[in-house]
């Protein structure tokens, strides 16, 4: 499993590059549409200064609403996505419950956790598997189901889910 401090690592690089992308997408839309700096800045609170650094990828402070301003002005709509990429971060009760599942598994049954999905392309993971009896079993641990279907408190329910990947 992904440690905290490498997932953030990997999302602030991700940040860096998105900046460096978009700063250039800025400059060449600006130029295409035959804008300067100075023309975006009278038209925005967005100081000429700042603009030249976003196109430069100097300001790592940018918000998406300057951006977003931004590329509005140059002709563009800023369009943003947050696609799964593995699992996400895991509390205390993710930990209990897959510690509580692991320990009821037969003596010697194999336990692997963040197993990837076997389907191409597919970032997501089981939280864990197994191999009971000669069949491949995946765990997904659910601690706080909020799926809308129970109008009842479940924060204080565990729920798991186990499914033959075999």
């Amino acid at each position: 499993m992904a440690t905290a401090d490498h997932r953030i690592h990997r999302a602030k690089r991700h940040a860096r590059e998105l900046r460096r992308r978009l700063g250039q997408e800025l400059r060449q839309a600006r130029i295409a549409a035959g804008l300067s700096q100075a023309s975006l800045a009278r038209a925005t609170e967005i100081p000429k200064s700042t603009i030249g650094r976003i196109e430069r990828e100097e300001d790592p402070t940018v918000s998406v609403e300057e951006l977003a301003i931004l590329m509005a002005l140059v002709g563009h709509r800023l369009v943003a996505s947050a696609p799964p990429e593995g699992s996400p971060h895991r509390d205390a009760g993710h930990h209990r419950l897959l510690a509580e599942t692991r320990a009821l598994r037969p003596t010697g049954a194999p336990w692997r956790m963040e197993v990837p999905f076997p389907n191409e392309g597919d970032l997501r993971c089981w939280d864990a598997t197994t191999v009971i009896d000669g069949l491949p079993v995946a765990f997904e641990a659910e601690t706080r189901p909020r799926d809308g279907q129970d109008s009842s408190d479940v924060s204080t329910r565990s729920v798991g889910t186990v499914a033959s990947i075999g």
